[in-house]
């Protein structure tokens, strides 16, 4: 193995680091690494290389054509040494530090507690700062480790990893059934008070096997928030468009029940997202927990 490689691998990973966080600050934090000599490793890697691999301004990071194309040469190599020495940091000592997590509010509420409280005892020695609203943090900028988003994601930086695909169903009070007659056809939906979220836009896209259904849902209200649309149908105030799991999360205060349950909805997928690929143990631990729970259930 070329002795010059060994030697810059340390400087190859924060250049990874920094072409994934798309920003030397953040990468920075992502790290541990201070700015300042994070900027100086990555100059020393461009002498060695011969040639400019970053492009610096005060207002834009960017990679060079020739920092692309070297991007493109080492960064699987990197990421899978990366992953190799986490796990085995991982398996040597247990996490430590404060978790900083933003987490939709549609997945905390069927899914984060169980999985936060075992973290807690499994790992003690980490604290967690949840922020659970539905805005879009700014995950480098506002120093969260990762936040879990559903899908699908718009085009970005952030390092994404499948959490969960959960199906989804749609659903409505007996009592609204019982004063307006359940729909035995997609195209029924026209004809009833639904509760659709914001960005179907009154269309939903229903398939079962291999057939496909674009049907009107349209009603008086809609809201961006799955639990009050699930609350608002046991009211019995329409049909909703659900993941199985929220729908029956508080089912005995409020039943609802499947309707056209042989037709379905896109599954509902939730995304982890980090600044980069390089997580830290608490991190990366936290994902691994949430990863195999969650695949335990079928999802």
């Amino acid at each position: 193995m070329n002795p010059d490689f060994v030697e810059r691998l340390p400087d190859l990973a924060l250049f990874v680091a920094a072409a994934e966080a798309a920003s030397l600050s953040a990468a920075a934090r992502a790290t541990g690494v201070p700015l300042a000599r994070l900027s100086r490793r990555l100059a020393a890697l461009e002498l060695a290389v011969g040639v400019r691999l970053i492009d610096r301004t005060p207002r834009r990071f960017g990679l060079t054509e020739d920092g692309r194309a070297y991007l493109l040469a080492v960064r699987e190599s990197v990421l899978a040494l990366s992953e190799s020495y986490d796990a085995l940091l991982h398996q040597r000592g247990a996490p430590q530090g404060t978790l900083r997590l933003a987490a939709s509010p549609d997945f905390a509420a069927p899914f984060l507690a169980p999985i936060i409280a075992e973290y807690v005892s499994l790992y003690p020695d980490v604290a967690i700062e949840i922020d659970l609203s539905p805005r879009r943090v700014d995950i480098a900028a506002e120093r969260f480790d990762a936040a879990i988003r559903v899908g699908p994601l718009a085009d970005s930086p952030l390092t994404s990893r499948r959490l969960a695909s959960v199906p989804c169903f749609l659903y409505a009070a007996p009592a609204y059934l019982a004063a307006h007659g359940t729909p035995a056809h997609p195209a029924d939906l026209a004809d009833h008070l639904c509760l659709p979220l914001p960005h179907m836009s009154g269309v939903a896209r229903l398939s079962r096997g291999s057939e496909r259904y674009d049907a009107v849902m349209k009603g008086p209200v809609r809201a961006n928030n799955l639990i009050v649309l699930r609350r608002l149908s046991g009211e019995g105030m329409g049909i909703v468009a659900l993941n199985s799991l929220i729908a029956t999360d508080g089912g005995e205060h409020c039943p609802i029940v499947p309707v056209l349950g042989d037709w379905q909805l896109e599954p509902t997928t939730f995304y982890f997202l980090t600044p980069g690929r390089l997580l830290p143990a608490r991190t990366r631990a936290f994902f691994d927990l949430a990863r195999q729970r969650l695949g335990a259930q079928g999802y």
